[in-house]
């Protein structure tokens, strides 16, 4: 420590006033960073407790979440649309209201979760007036079948042929919940 003492003082009096003056800088500097560093680390702290407490929420949420489910499962009891049943419905619906090359039904995908399965099934109609998918979704309505059957995806774009009424294509996902036993 006396080197550094014998060494200071035989710098100028500018030279020992620059040298302190550059030290309380660097000092500043590195109280600065240090100040930001803790900060940010302050503010992924927040970040990381906020998400914390919405995972908490959804999990506090899970037992009346099991008992919605629990409820529609009774409901459902007996009318359970699976995939067949999902695809017959939908098919007599559309034979229905439409013709054979107006309309095709896809089969897309079953989506199995730990209570339930999703079951998913597309229409795609070409030409068809607006009247007539009126009343095709109102179809579904009926019965009470909307309970169990649901539309996912509805999409539907006016064609215009050259001296035709305004006519549209649709492509309507249809789905269904089957709830496990």
């Amino acid at each position: 420590m006396n080197a550094i003492t014998a060494l200071f003082f035989k710098l100028s009096g500018r030279e020992q006033t620059l040298l302190v003056f550059s030290l309380w800088v660097v000092f500043l500097v590195c109280l600065v960073k240090l100040c930001g560093s803790g900060m940010n680390t302050f503010r992924e702290w927040q970040t990381v407790d906020q998400l914390i407490e919405g995972h908490d929420t959804i999990l506090n949420q899970e037992q009346s979440i099991n008992r919605a489910l629990d409820q529609k499962r009774e409901e459902q009891q007996g009318v359970s649309y699976d995939l067949r049943l999902l695809q017959n419905e939908v098919d007599n619906i559309m034979r229905k209201f439409f013709q054979a090359r107006q309309a095709r039904l896809y089969t897309e995908d079953t989506k199995v979760f730990e209570k339930h399965s999703q079951h998913d099934v597309r229409v795609k109609l070409t030409g068809v007036e607006w009247g007539d998918l009126k009343d095709f979704v109102k179809e579904f309505f009926l019965d009470d079948r909307n309970k169990y059957i649901f539309f996912s995806e509805v999409e539907i774009d006016p064609d215009y042929p050259k001296n035709k009424s305004e006519v549209y294509n649709a492509t309507f996902h249809i789905s269904s919940v089957e709830f496990s036993k």
